[in-house]
């Protein structure tokens, strides 16, 4: 098969072999497949290290429990349980010690091909078409990430962060409370802001009178957590995304978050992948819309270039193809 391969560049590899599917997973064709610039910036720790987390996709060959779902579209979850340890059994699989993740630690859906545990995939509605599908585990992390709150009324909410998590959970949020602003940093993304009717504001240009009662964090850093905690009321909230450390990430701002987190007497709460069935029904009906953030649409053999640009430039995310053209 035909895959994308990321380590010190890219590059397409037409000679891959195809991915051993095991009892329990599926064979599936990837029909789309949505790229963000962090996942390009970080080289995949799997062999092959194919990147890759959110897409759709065709079960090619069903697993034995699941016949039915052969020739099924399908989408996969951005973490892979285990399903066999004592998180997994008590429900809380997106905790399991043992779970992987596409394009890092197992080899992700920028191919032709990919395996996954049925267990980790989700039947995709007729009525939604596949460049929406594609964001189906995006759209269930900010999913998750409303559903932790209660943000009827006049609650003052900022999301943090303008990458393509950001952009749909601030959509998510705004859909129960038109008082959501997003703070970010990348100016050309506030169009899409304006686009569906979402407050936004430089990061820069915020005050920091510490007044918000709702701060959800997805820049992915210790200094999104740090300046949420500068903006959130005493006794407030903070839901945080998972965090993507990088090497230039500022120093000693942990013992300054944890005084504030402390004093103030904030409530933190950490928000993982969330369900599919829930991302997948924001994007039905319209709840959010992910087809602004698609900066660059590409085939599979244009993939590395994409992936240079996204490393380069302000683009969102890009959406690869890997369907045969006739």
């Amino acid at each position: 098969m035909r895959a994308l391969l990321l380590d010190s560049r890219a590059w397409l590899d037409p000679r891959t072999a195809d991915p051993v599917a095991s009892a329990g997973d599926a064979l599936i064709r990837v029909r789309r497949v949505v790229l963000t610039r962090r996942e390009t910036l970080a080289a995949p720790s799997c062999a092959p290290p194919i990147p890759g987390r959110c897409f759709v996709g065709t079960v090619e060959r069903a697993p034995a429990a699941r016949p039915a779902w052969a020739g099924v579209r399908v989408v996969g979850m951005a973490s892979v349980a285990c399903s066999t340890c004592d998180a997994c059994r008590a429900g809380l699989g997106a905790h399991c010690p043992a779970r992987t993740v596409p394009g890092l630690t197992r080899p992700g859906a920028a191919a032709d091909l990919i395996a996954l545990p049925a267990h980790a995939l989700a039947p995709v509605p007729d009525t939604l078409d596949d460049d929406r599908a594609a964001f189906g585990a995006l759209a269930a992390s900010a999913a998750h990430a409303a559903s932790l709150l209660r943000v009827q009324g006049k609650t003052y909410i900022t999301v943090l962060g303008d990458g393509p998590l950001g952009l749909l959970t601030a959509q998510a949020l705004a859909r129960l409370n038109a008082s959501v602003r997003l703070l970010g940093r990348r100016e050309a993304r506030f169009s899409l802001c304006e686009k569906w009717g979402i407050k936004h504001r430089h990061e820069s240009e915020a005050g920091r009178r510490a007044d918000q009662d709702i701060v959800v964090d997805c820049t992915g850093s210790v200094g999104g957590l740090d300046l949420a905690l500068r903006l959130v009321r005493p006794r407030g909230k903070i839901v945080v995304k998972p965090l993507a450390p990088r090497a230039d990430e500022p120093k000693g701002l942990e013992r300054a978050a944890l005084a504030r987190l402390i004093d103030n007497e904030v409530e933190v709460l950490g928000s993982r992948d969330g369900q599919l069935a829930d991302g997948l029904g924001l994007l039905s009906r319209g709840q959010i819309d992910p087809l602004p953030l698609i900066s660059r649409r590409v085939g599979l053999a244009d993939a590395p270039a994409a992936v240079e640009h996204l490393r380069l430039g302000d683009p969102v995310c890009a959406l690869i193809d890997p369907t045969p053209r006739t």
